[in-house]
Formats: structure tokens, C-alpha cells, sequence
């Protein structure tokens, strides 16, 4: 959800963080192909407007930070698993009211991710053999590209057949940087080397103090796992 913590009312929610910039990447191809309130500038603007919390939602920085504070209040306990799909003596069912996911470790170790999902949502009662052979291939990126029907959001239009599951891939948004600099410079950039535009996301990220910020809400050994996720959405 797009809603901030302090507007959720009881319930269970799953969080997914993102590297940043995939997260302002994929937001930045997302609403220049939509028909209604297409965004029609450059990606540099729109970078820019995103950092300045002019693009749809705000502050994507104030909006970790307000969860990472909920975290704070939830226990959170990454031990919390459950390994044996169908085992009716599990006692890995969790009633925490927030679990903690990234995209990255989803794409590194989806069936670890999903087993946790399982754990948190009790599901605990799906037989291995329906996790392995029906649910854990189904939530593949290509399997899910090729039912696309199910994913392609039906609020609004798009343009020139753009379709919502574009990539699924992790660091199209620093090549997105790196080559918007190059084409605006008329210049090259070599893998590792800095861009104007990722220097001007690393003083956002600094001058926002959201390390910081993060390491205060999070403190501890007990929130070591969190802490390390919420900080991981930063780093290029």
C-alpha cells in the first residue's frame, strides 16, 4: 500500500521494500505510459520531483521511515519460520501484525520468502507438494508475464501496449542513471563510476539523514535483520 503506517488500522500487512532507485525507475516508466495523467517530462525531472516529494505519494524515504518505526513496535523476530509445509505440530505460525519483505530476497530466495509468508498468514495447512508444484512456479516473473491478464492494473490505460511487468530484474534503475547521464553529457560512463544524477540521489539520501534516522528507530541486536533491510533500499 501506498498508505502510510499511521493510517493502517488493525490488521495483518506485509511490507516489501525495494532498492530506491528501481523503486523511482519502475515508478518513472509506470506513469509515463499510462493514458490518464501521463507524466511527460524527462527521467532527470522526474528523479528530481520524486526526491522533492512532488510525484504521487510523497516522500518514499518518509514513507520507510514511518514503517521502520512500526517494526519497531512489532517484535520483530526473523527466526520465525516454517520449513515443514503440512507438519499439523508447527509452531511456526507468527501473530505479529507486520512482516518484513524486500524485493531483492524475493528474487534471490522466493521459496524462503513464501515459506514466511505462509508462516505469518497461518497457511501453515498447505500441503508440500501444492506449494512446490502449483504455488512456488506460479509466483515466477515469467510465469506471471504470460498470464499478464491477472496482473495489468484495469484502473487506468496505457499507452502503446506498455505492459505493468516489464523487467523483474534487480539494478535497471542505476543503469537508468548512468545512461541518462551519459546521453546528457554526450560523454561515457564506466561501471562504478559516479553520474550527476546519482550523486544528486546520494546528497538526497544524505541531507534527508535517512541512515540515521533508520539506525534509531532499529536499535539493538533484536532488530539487527531489519535494520539491515530498511538501510539496503539506499545503496546503489
Amino acid at each position: 500500500s501506498h498508505i502510510h503506517k499511521q493510517r493502517l488500522q488493525c490488521g495483518k500487512f506485509i511490507y516489501v521494500t525495494r532498492n530506491q532507485i528501481d523503486v523511482v525507475a519502475s515508478f518513472y516508466h509506470h506513469l509515463s505510459n499510462q493514458i490518464e495523467g501521463t507524466y511527460t517530462d524527462t527521467f532527470e525531472t522526474f528523479l528530481r520531483d520524486w526526491m522533492d516529494g512532488k510525484i504521487p505519494f510523497g516522500s518514499s524515504l518518509h514513507h520507510l521511515i514511518g514503517f521502520a518505526g512500526g517494526f519497531a513496535d512489532n517484535l520483530y523476530d526473523t527466526s520465525r519460520g516454517h520449513d515443514d509445509i503440512g507438519d499439523d505440530e508447527s509452531t511456526g505460525v507468527t501473530d505479529q501484525p507486520l512482516l518484513l519483505l524486500s524485493y531483492e530476497k524475493m528474487k534471490s530466495n522466493l521459496r524462503t520468502e513464501v515459506l514466511r509468508i505462509i508462516s505469518f498468514l497461518n497457511l501453515t495447512h498447505i500441503p508440500s507438494h501444492v506449494l512446490e508444484e502449483e504455488i512456488l512456479p506460479s509466483f515466477g516473473f515469467s510465469s506471471m508475464k504470460n498470464n499478464i491478464e491477472k496482473f495489468q492494473p484495469k484502473s487506468v490505460g496505457w499507452l502503446n501496449g506498455f505492459q505493468f511487468l516489464r523487467k523483474g530484474v534487480t539494478g535497471d534503475g542505476r543503469r537508468l542513471l548512468l545512461n541518462r547521464s551519459t546521453n546528457n553529457s554526450g560523454g561515457g560512463k564506466e561501471e562504478g563510476e559516479s553520474s550527476e544524477l546519482m550523486v544528486a540521489y546520494n546528497d538526497w539520501v544524505e541531507r534527508e539523514e535517512y541512515r540515521s534516522k533508520i539506525s534509531n528507530v532499529l536499535k539493538g541486536d533484536c532488530y539487527e535483520d531489519c535494520r539491515e533491510v530498511f538501510l539496503s533500499v539506499v545503496e546503489k
